[in-house]
């Protein structure tokens, strides 16, 4: 993931750490040109739902991940609602690219799109709702190396 870091994409992470994942080292790459998110993650057993496959609260929460750090322009912000789509199983062990992106935005709501894809093929998609708080402060996403 190292070669895309460039072209103003950078890499990211919830500021401190702050989600569960983010404080275990977790983080994706934002593009604030284009309002785009992306990384690409191996799943384990710790994420097992039915037998070889991931758990679909688990896709639930990394596909909300990679949209939130799509609306890094407009952070923070917070999941106001989501719609999934789970088009075919989602294996352990392989290596899965995860993509959100921000499709419009409505005073206060921002409109959110992602994808969990194995190689390219789209097996979760979803769409969802942001909402940026009516009393912003000054937290924004934390840049890294």
């Amino acid at each position: 993931m190292q070669r895309i870091q460039k072209d103003g994409v950078r890499k990211v992470r919830h500021p401190g750490g702050g989600c569960v994942f983010c404080s275990k080292g977790f983080w994706g790459f934002f593009d604030p040109e284009n309002n785009r998110a992306f990384f690409e993650f191996i799943f384990s057993d710790e994420h097992q739902g039915p037998p070889n496959h991931v758990h679909g609260g688990v896709i639930a929460t990394f596909i909300d991940e990679v949209m939130s750090f799509a609306t890094g322009n407009f952070f923070p912000c917070f999941l106001g609602k989501i719609e999934i789509w789970y088009r075919k199983p989602v294996p352990l062990f392989s290596r899965l690219q995860l993509e959100g992106e921000v499709v419009k935005v409505e005073g206060r709501k921002i409109f959110t799109k992602g994808f969990i894809k194995k190689d390219g093929e789209v097996l979760i998609e979803a769409h969802g709702v942001y909402i940026q708080p009516k009393e912003r402060n000054d937290v924004s996403l934390e840049f890294i190396e």
